[in-house]
């Protein structure tokens, strides 16, 4: 399990460079429709590396829950390390 939730948080953490590297993530101020779609194929991208999971699942599961507690993509980059592990477990579990 610690090894998946290590790989959970490297495809965060690389989520979260490629919001912060494309300008434009930069402009908007709510997710657009191009951030949602970002967001899952980097995901989806990364779970490939967890095949006894469904990436699409996860990954949509993830958006959801990110998108509840933040207005944008640039404000995602603050949720702090505890709180995406807790989102990674629920929707690991499928809650």
């Amino acid at each position: 399990m610690k090894r998946k939730l290590n790989l959970i948080l490297a495809l965060i953490f690389t989520l979260s460079i490629v919001m912060s590297s494309c300008s434009i993530f930069k402009k908007q101020h709510t997710w657009s429709e191009v951030e949602r779609t970002a967001f899952l194929e980097a995901c989806v991208e990364g779970m490939k590396e967890m095949p006894n999971y469904n990436g699409e699942k996860y990954c949509e599961c993830m958006l959801e829950k990110i998108e509840k507690i933040t207005k944008s993509a640039i404000e995602a980059q603050s949720i702090t390390e505890t709180q995406m592990q807790e989102m990674a477990v629920d929707c690991l579990k499928g809650k």
